[in-house]
C-alpha cells in the first residue's frame, strides 16, 4: 500500500536534488549512511496514503506492467530484426 507513494516520493526531482546536494566529494560524489540519516522523509497520515493508493496505485502498477511488456518486446525485436534484415527470414515465413 505504501509502495507507490514511497516510489513516487523517492523518484521526485526535489528529493533527488536533495540527495545530490547532500553527497560530498569534489571529483567523485559520495553518499553514505551518514548522509542518509540526515534526510527527512515526509510521512503523511495513513488515510492520506490510502487515498493516494486508491487514486495512483492502479496507474502505478500499469506503468510497471507496461515496462515489463516493453522489455519483452525489445527482446523479440532484437532477436527478429537481424534475421529479417539479413534475409535469413522473410516476413511471410514468420507471420502467416
Amino acid at each position: 500500500m505504501l509502495f507507490s507513494y514511497l516510489y513516487g516520493y523517492l523518484n521526485d526531482r526535489t528529493f533527488l536534488d536533495e540527495l545530490e546536494m547532500s553527497a560530498s566529494g569534489s571529483g567523485q560524489k559520495n553518499f553514505g549512511p551518514t548522509h542518509l540519516k540526515q534526510i527527512l522523509v515526509l510521512c503523511p497520515t495513513c488515510e492520506l496514503v490510502q487515498r493516494h493508493e486508491e487514486i495512483v496505485g492502479s496507474l502505478f502498477w500499469r506503468v510497471i506492467e507496461n515496462r515489463a511488456e516493453n522489455d519483452r518486446l525489445t527482446v523479440h525485436r532484437d532477436t527478429l530484426l537481424p534475421k529479417l534484415v539479413s534475409g535469413e527470414w522473410r516476413v511471410g515465413e514468420i507471420v502467416p
